[in-house]
């Protein structure tokens, strides 16, 4: 009985967490939840488009071309007797699949560049800016049509043309942060104390990895600053496990 009863109690905190989670996130970020909203709705219509359209995609219909919005077809059909409705529901699939994986790949891209050059510093550092600051200069388009010329075309091709393309461009913002990070007081700890490099660029990246995928991903939709600065730095927490592992004493 007891232990049934702490389940269910468990249970309701749960549920009561999440539940005070969406509150919060509706009344602090009303637009993102809206912006959420619309996103996961386009996702489940892109995943379930073969049960929610009414046609196929390229199903054609001839007695029934150029015909105006109805019941029967929402948004008309095309000059081939096409149901735009169902085209569009299908193309949202594509659009789906394109834009977030082109957001996650110029992510990916922009921490190696941006990471790398803003910790190793240096000749690369200088090296990898000029680069990018040519880059810079190129109107996207016109790089986006050379890269697509090379590799050829497809949707797969495109999302590594965007992911390259607007990475190495966001790759300065990485390259910035990573340099302002690395003057805090408990980097500059782990180097006194001997902290291998790896840990030290797994702590810029835990800083500075989640941080720039929101600004990627969400478009610099930002939340509250005092409410961020109250949370525990991933970087302490790695140093501390670190020290642990070595068994020296805490600071």
């Amino acid at each position: 009985m007891a232990d049934s009863s702490s389940g269910r109690v468990a249970e309701t905190k749960r549920h009561s967490f999440l539940v005070g989670f969406f509150i919060r996130l509706v009344k602090e970020k009303p637009l993102g939840m809206v912006g959420g909203i619309i996103t996961l709705l386009l996702l489940l219509t892109g995943i379930f488009a073969d049960f929610i359209a009414p046609y196929g995609m390229n199903e054609t219909r001839v007695v029934d071309m150029l015909s105006a919005p109805s019941a029967q077809y929402w948004l008309g059909t095309d000059n081939l007797g096409r149901d735009i409705l169902s085209r569009v529901i299908f193309g949202a699939r594509i659009s789906v699949i394109a834009g977030l994986a082109g957001s996650i790949w110029a992510t990916t891209v922009s921490l190696i560049i941006g990471i790398l050059s803003g910790y190793i510093g240096g000749k690369f550092d200088l090296i990898v800016q000029r680069f990018v600051d040519a880059w810079m200069c190129l109107p996207s388009l016109i790089l986006m049509m050379v890269i697509i010329t090379i590799i050829g075309p497809g949707l797969w091709q495109l999302i590594i043309c965007m992911g390259l393309t607007f990475g190495v461009t966001g790759s300065r913002i990485i390259r910035s942060a990573v340099i302002a990070i690395k003057e805090n007081v408990y980097v500059e700890a782990a180097v006194a104390i001997g902290c291998p490099t790896g840990i030290e660029a797994e702590m810029l990246y835990l800083e500075e990895g989640p941080r720039s995928q929101h600004n990627n991903l969400a478009q610099g939709h930002r939340g509250k600053q005092q409410e961020s600065s109250a949370l525990p730095s991933p970087g302490h927490t790695h140093i501390a496990l670190w020290m642990r592992q070595e068994g020296l004493p805490p600071g």
